[in-house]
């Protein structure tokens, strides 16, 4: 068998949660599926289990078993077993008035307008937001400030 580029080791407390979850069900089709590959995947009780092998049990795509194991490695139990929490960004009419103030700023220096990348990084930068992207951003300049979306038609 191939050596695994991440150790897959699981507590014996996360194998008793993996084990629980797997065989009760009540958790999300997603949780579940990670949890049986997660379980599969530990070299102390399952020694001998390759990558295709976890996939044909647990009915996935060997890429989900690479994703769950890579996940793992990198950011913990809790991150691979778990679905990531996310966090929206809504826009309130005050934080789109404290957006659309920058975006009537002078752009920084060597810069003709703002874009929305600018807006998004600035108004991180000064803890308007904890985090937006750039269709979120479009979405309160179309709405908070119709002059911004008539300059990108030009």
């Amino acid at each position: 068998m191939a050596k695994t580029k991440y150790d897959m080791s699981l507590t014996d407390e996360q194998y008793a949660l993996v084990t629980k979850i797997a065989m009760e069900g009540k958790e999300s089709k997603r949780t579940v599926m990670h949890a049986k590959v997660l379980m599969l995947s530990d070299p102390k009780r399952n020694p001998k289990r390759s990558i295709p092998q976890i996939a044909e049990i647990v009915g996935v795509a060997d890429t989900t078993v690479k994703n769950v194991r890579i996940t793992f490695g990198n950011y913990g139990f809790d991150a691979a077993l778990y679905r990531k929490e996310r966090t929206k960004t809504r826009s309130s009419d005050e934080l789109a008035e404290r957006i659309v103030a920058i975006s009537k700023e002078r752009p920084p220096e060597g810069k003709k307008k703002w874009s929305l990348e600018m807006l998004c990084r600035e108004s991180i930068d000064r803890g308007i937001v904890p985090y937006i992207n750039k269709t979120t951003m479009m979405k309160i300049m179309h709405e908070h400030n119709p002059s911004y979306a008539e300059e990108f038609k030009e």
